[in-house]
């Protein structure tokens, strides 16, 4: 895995033009966002500050509960159970929409 300064994917996640979220993994697979576009926190009904916060939340509170067991697979393995990184999954949005 590539480690470069927070800085650097900043810049890069700025640059895309789309719903973005800069995660942090931990060597545990433990995630934390560290940035989310203006795009993504309009999508998921808050704030910038409020969606990383949310997104910070214990035990995957906004992930689709029936989806949660794929994600924590991706992100302690790095890697979807198919061999892929990409996956597909739902989130509850802050307000608690789905």
């Amino acid at each position: 895995m590539l480690h470069f300064e927070t800085g650097f994917y900043e810049k890069l996640f700025e640059s895309l033009d789309n719903n973005s979220v800069l995660m942090q993994v931990d060597a545990d697979g433990a995630y934390r966002p560290v940035w989310c576009s203006h795009e993504y926190a309009e999508m998921m009904e808050g704030t910038e500050e409020e969606c990383i916060l949310f997104e910070s939340g214990e035990g995957m509170i906004s992930v689709h509960p029936e989806d949660r067991e794929r994600v924590a697979y991706l992100f302690q393995n790095q890697v979807a159970r198919d061999g892929s990184n990409s996956l597909t999954f739902r989130k509850r949005t802050v307000l608690g929409g789905e």
